[in-house]
């Protein structure tokens, strides 16, 4: 299950006014899981709450308040699953005028999909109003030592990768992968197998497609080697 991770940041503008109250400013180092939010106006207040044991604050202050950005930040986390699935979604309100957001790869949406792991730079101006930032899309460590015995190679967009959820891990990055037939011949075989650019689609080292049936595979990590058996259907 996706963790959502939500961060309410009150940002200052770049225009020039009277002002209209104080306002509190709380800067955030890195958070893993949790929710930070802190007040507008008023007397300094800042209220965290963490689910995680990452989770770095400096200390708040005040400055007058006038005609500010208000940005909440949403995202949701890659999962060992879906290694691509994070997401960052901007809130903006304050400020006059519409808002005009530009992400590093140009988009200019306020919500960004499919994205790994990583950092992502954005700014956004509205009217007087500026502000760049940053999103940091984490890994939900999800992956589990489940590994998947089943590849289908029937065109129909399903298992037919084989997918090894725990090699995701960064713990696992170094790997030997091999597959045997039922004989005990190696008929594919990889270093550093990570389910993307390196995963076995069902065939031999020549790269033609094996012949369906029971074949037999040996994972050697860094602390453990682990064997088991896939079933390849067409």
């Amino acid at each position: 299950m996706k963790a959502l991770l939500a961060f309410f940041i009150f940002l200052p503008s770049m225009v020039f006014c009277q002002s209209i109250g104080r306002q509190v400013i709380a800067s955030t180092g890195t958070i893993s899981g949790g929710t930070i939010s802190s007040s507008t106006v008023g007397p300094s207040i800042l209220f965290t709450t963490s689910t995680a044991d990452t989770l770095l604050l400096t200390q708040g202050f005040q400055q007058p308040a006038g005609n500010n950005l208000l940005v909440e930040i949403i995202i949701l986390p890659a999962t060992c699953f879906s290694p691509s699935s994070g997401s960052v979604e901007l809130l903006i309100s304050g400020c006059t005028g519409s808002y005009e957001v530009l992400w590093e790869n140009q988009t200019s949406e306020t919500l960004i999909e499919d994205l790994p792991e990583g950092t992502y730079s954005f700014s956004i101006q509205s009217g007087g109003c500026a502000y760049s930032g940053e999103a940091v899309v984490g890994f939900s460590n999800d992956c589990g030592d489940v590994i998947p015995n089943v590849i289908t190679l029937n065109n129909d967009g399903a298992n037919e990768t084989w997918i090894v959820p725990e090699l995701y891990l960064t713990d696992n990055a170094t790997n030997t992968v091999e597959i045997f037939n039922r004989w005990g011949q190696s008929v594919w075989s990889s270093e550093n197998y990570n389910n993307m650019e390196i995963v076995w689609v069902g065939n031999n080292k020549d790269g033609q497609q094996l012949s369906a049936g029971t074949y037999f595979y040996k994972i050697t990590l860094p602390s453990e080697t682990k064997t088991g058996y896939i079933e390849l259907f067409k």
